[in-house]
């Protein structure tokens, strides 16, 4: 059950990535700004209180508190990657770092381990993503790749705190209540960026956004929906099955990010811009392959 919730929800956030490129390029292009929106977005959960105790153990709600505030640190860093590279190689990137900082965490935190077949399906994911995002020899000494490297490793790190953290909220607290303090903790996150950079809402007034056609706004709302839906079912596997190898399925989000983003690109070259060479394509779709191959020893 854990693998298909984590299966379907990385899918789902690799739409929300889509509609990201998109408010980075056409609506919102401010990181800070995204990611004030998406941290008061916390606020919906609040209804949930009436369904569900908010008080319980202090060091697992806290602890979920903060991981609210990890992640839209790691927003901000993950957005800021977006505006200056291919969405297919920031989201693998950043994908593939992530289950290797949350291994690191995990070990420490959670005393999870990964031996066998795991271990192999883990390996796997972690290469196939890095294989996506590679660059050519000479593009690694370049000032723009070290860069969006920077910005994708903070990025990675972070959301990995933040995953690691919410799953220890799961272990000391009701699942819900974790859930719903670690929403809390975005808000709180979003009223600092706020706070330190009052100017935030001016970028947010309906006169200061760009001119966006009605696909573009379409698409990005049905996006905006996945965003929502994607983290609910991935924070349900968290809570069901092991923190890695679920953080590791970002693979599956990959290849379908990477096959969708080059239909939209032909689409709109000027949004997407991805690389439409062979060798570019190969490649990728020799790490699909990969990333397949550690999606089928984790399902058998």
């Amino acid at each position: 059950m854990w693998l298909i919730l984590a299966v379907s929800g990385h899918i789902l956030n690799a739409l929300s990535f889509l509609s990201d490129k998109i408010f980075m390029e056409r609506v919102i292009p401010d990181a800070k700004a995204l990611a004030f929106v998406a941290g008061l977005s916390g606020i919906l959960v609040l209804p949930l209180a009436i369904w569900f105790p908010l008080t319980g153990p202090f060091a697992p709600l806290a602890v979920s508190f903060i991981s609210g505030i990890f992640f839209i640190l790691a927003l901000i860093f993950f957005y800021n990657a977006l505006a200056i590279e291919e969405v297919s190689r920031v989201v693998p990137a950043v994908g593939g770092m992530v289950p290797v900082f949350t291994w690191g965490l995990s070990f420490l935190m959670l005393g999870d381990r990964l031996s066998g077949r795991s271990l192999l399906a883990f390996l796997l994911l972690v290469a196939g993503g890095f294989l996506i995002e590679l660059h050519s020899f000479k593009d690694l000494f370049s000032r723009r790749f070290q860069t969006s490297f920077s910005l994708e490793a903070s990025a990675a790190f972070l959301f990995a705190a933040s995953l690691v953290f919410q799953k220890y909220g799961f272990t000391g607290a009701e699942a819900m209540t974790s859930f719903m303090w670690s929403r809390f903790g975005t808000v709180f996150a979003a009223l600092g960026i706020l706070a330190s950079m009052p100017a935030i809402l001016a970028r947010l007034a309906p006169g200061s956004f760009k001119s966006i056609s009605p696909a573009y706004k379409a698409l990005a709302f049905l996006s905006r929906v996945s965003s929502g839906v994607g983290p609910l079912l991935i924070l349900a596997a968290i809570s069901m099955g092991n923190v890695s190898l679920i953080n590791a399925l970002q693979g599956s989000q990959f290849a379908f990010l990477f096959v969708l983003a080059l239909l939209l690109s032909r689409k709109w070259p000027t949004v997407f811009g991805e690389e439409l060479k062979r060798g570019v394509i190969m490649r990728k779709g020799a790490a699909t392959l990969v990333i397949a191959a550690g999606l089928a020893l984790i399902a058998l």
